[in-house]
């Protein structure tokens, strides 16, 4: 999180599965990471239900080592990137800025949102 405010970012820390579903309903957000302290099952969900309401906004979902095979998964309930622990934040950073040029053209502005359980 320091990383990404050190960079100019604003990251906000949501805690609850309905907090983001609100604010990607209300397209508050411009990319959602969803933290590898997350179940696979629950990541998974929350990337099918979030997908059924909004198509636009990215999900990056952050993988421990021990469960770096279960990205594809992710990406087929509608995640748009996975990355696997330990990122190196810069990366991380230029994955996002891909996956929001397209975000950015509605004008947006870009603040990441982690999701914890």
């Amino acid at each position: 999180m320091r990383s990404l405010i050190w960079r100019g970012y604003q990251p906000l820390r949501v805690t609850r599965k309905q907090e983001v579903k609100n604010l990607f309903d209300h397209a508050i957000i411009s990319a959602l990471i969803v933290l590898d302290t997350v179940s696979i099952e629950c990541a998974q969900q929350l990337c099918l239900s979030l997908r059924t309401t909004n198509r636009r906004t990215p999900i990056v979902v952050m993988l421990s080592p021990d469960n770096c095979g279960a990205g594809i998964g992710l990406l087929d309930s509608g995640a748009d990137h996975y990355v696997i622990q330990p990122a190196q934040i810069d990366e991380l950073l230029h994955k996002l800025h891909a996956l929001t040029r397209r975000t950015r053209r509605t004008g947006f502005s870009f603040f990441p949102t982690t999701y914890a359980k």
